[in-house]
């Protein structure tokens, strides 16, 4: 929130990663001024029923953009268990 507040950026999409740590610690890994890879924005699009790649075009051409709304979930979300280390050896590695 701070670099954003700094650039004076008020609104746009961005791709924020991050890691939780076993320190038990979430590090920022990447805050990049773009939509996810992997197809993410039509994952977002499903899921919110927004546009939010196509408005995003429609706002820096300076055109009105009109439907944009916190989406309201019914649902919640799960943690995955841990995975034993022993299955998968490239886990060893501690970040």
């Amino acid at each position: 929130q701070r670099l954003i507040t700094l650039l004076g950026i008020k609104s746009g999409i961005f791709n924020v990663e991050s890691r939780l740590c076993s320190n038990g610690k979430a590090y920022l890994m990447e805050v990049s001024p773009r939509g996810g890879g992997n197809r993410i924005a039509e994952l977002q699009t499903m899921a919110t029923g927004q546009d939010l790649v196509g408005n995003e075009v429609k706002q820096s051409m300076g055109l009105t953009v009109e439907g944009i709304s916190p989406p309201q979930y019914d649902g919640g979300h799960q943690l995955m268990p841990p995975v034993k280390k022993q299955r998968m050896p490239f886990l060893r590695k501690k970040f």
